[in-house]
């Protein structure tokens, strides 16, 4: 090749290199500056969606914070008496204790206001529950005061569990006025506390004997039934006592007779249990002193 031309050649493949370079370092490769740059825009890129995320997230927070709820005085609401329990009577009390039940405020109030009698615990409670709802705070003012001026031993198990819901709506009011209200369903708290039998000691034996009735809440009994099937039945007034006891009358032919207790309202009974005679009629004794009725039977 003439030197001329060898030359030319050279300056090419230097002006080749050159180009290559060029085009290497505007691409940016692992060892130049370029990586550098991408580095550069990726951490400003990077940056950008950090600040932009959390602008976001603060907004999204503070959005959130705003409107999260106020906290809530969760209330335990009353029950009803148990799938085992018998039907309450048909009286204005009990309507308006089941009408509370159902958190129907005014029927409640309504019902425990109407007719001449007055319920005091349930309208107490029914006004408390109509304060809860609406916020209205001359209710409020209202069953606070009426809470105060009951007493325990004016209440039949009905009014003594809506007693226990009254006092957790008032207080929980007055610890944390500024919440609103949610009712749960109730837990055994909020079960009224009307008598139960579980049985007797002793369960058998013969007229004159002395049986104590075994159960819960029985200082709500007023009255002790003891049905003699066929033969009738004999009464007894036990009022107050956690521990009733009764005298079984004679049996009068009667292999057995069922112990029955009855609250309040309107001879309400509300369980029994059941007493075996150990002799025959023709061979019990005499009922012992004492042992008589104390009251008519309903």
């Amino acid at each position: 090749m003439a030197p001329s031309t060898r030359h030319r050649s050279r300056r090419l493949v230097r002006l080749a290199v050159v180009i290559t370079l060029a085009i290497s370092t505007a691409c940016g490769t692992a060892d130049e500056g370029g990586d550098a740059a991408s580095t550069s825009a990726t951490t400003s890129s990077s940056t950008s969606s950090s600040s932009s995320s959390s602008s976001s997230s603060s907004t999204s927070s503070s959005s959130s914070s705003s409107a999260t709820p106020k906290k809530k005085n969760v209330i335990a609401w009353i029950l009803s008496l148990g799938a085992g329990s018998p039907p309450g009577p048909a009286t204005a009390e009990f309507g308006a204790y089941q009408a509370l039940r159902r958190q129907k405020c005014d029927s409640a109030l309504e019902l425990a206001t109407g007719g001449g009698q007055v319920f005091s615990a349930i309208e107490a409670a029914a006004k408390a529950c109509l304060a809860a709802k609406t916020g209205n705070q001359s209710m409020w003012r209202k069953a606070r005061e009426k809470r105060d001026d009951l007493q325990d031993a004016d209440l039949d198990c009905l009014q003594a569990g809506v007693f226990g819901l009254l006092d957790r709506l008032v207080d929980a009011h007055a610890a944390h006025p500024d919440r609103t209200f949610e009712f749960s369903t109730g837990g055994s708290r909020g079960a009224p506390p009307c008598p139960t039998v579980t049985g007797l000691e002793p369960s058998h034996g013969s007229a004159g004997q002395r049986v104590t009735i075994i159960g819960r809440n029985l200082q709500y009994v007023k009255l002790v039934i003891v049905d003699l099937g066929d033969q009738g039945r004999v009464c007894f007034e036990t009022p107050g006592t956690k521990t009733p006891t009764v005298f079984m009358p004679e049996p009068q032919g009667a292999a057995s007779a069922r112990v029955i207790v009855v609250a309040a309202p309107a001879d309400w009974e509300m369980g029994a249990a059941t007493f075996r005679y150990d002799l025959p009629a023709s061979a019990s004794p005499t009922t012992a002193a004492g042992a008589a009725p104390t009251a008519d039977c309903p």
